[in-house]
């Protein structure tokens, strides 16, 4: 496997970590199983994104413009806004650590959608 897809399937997960954590976070309780869903729609759809080969999900290169990942479950509902991505995958691949790319480059916000 070559380093830039290394890099960027890295970059997806943590990623996809972030916005799990961050979602879970924002309510008193959270289903494991639901955290564990938004990681990997997070994740799949980031690493995507990523790809130089795939032309018909292009990463917005305007840092105030959010990707957004929705929830596949409509029974559990999520929104994740995630802001510069592109600044984040321009740094890594400046060799810039992981870590510090995401805190310097992205902002993530989490939504869930309560039912009564």
């Amino acid at each position: 496997m070559n380093l830039l897809k290394q890099l960027r399937n890295e970059l997806a997960k943590k990623l996809g970590q972030t916005a799990a954590d961050i979602a879970s976070d924002s309510v008193d309780h959270c289903n494991p199983e639901a955290k564990r869903a938004i990681e990997k729609s997070v994740q799949e759809r980031a690493q995507k994104l990523l790809d130089p080969d795939d032309h018909e999900n292009p990463i917005p290169s305007d840092p105030n413009e959010p990707l957004i990942f929705r929830s596949d479950n409509h029974e559990k509902p999520f929104h994740i806004e995630v802001k510069g991505l592109s600044g984040a995958w321009q740094d890594i691949q400046k060799n810039t650590d992981l870590d510090k790319a995401l805190k310097d480059n992205v902002q993530i916000k989490a939504e869930w959608t309560l039912k009564f």
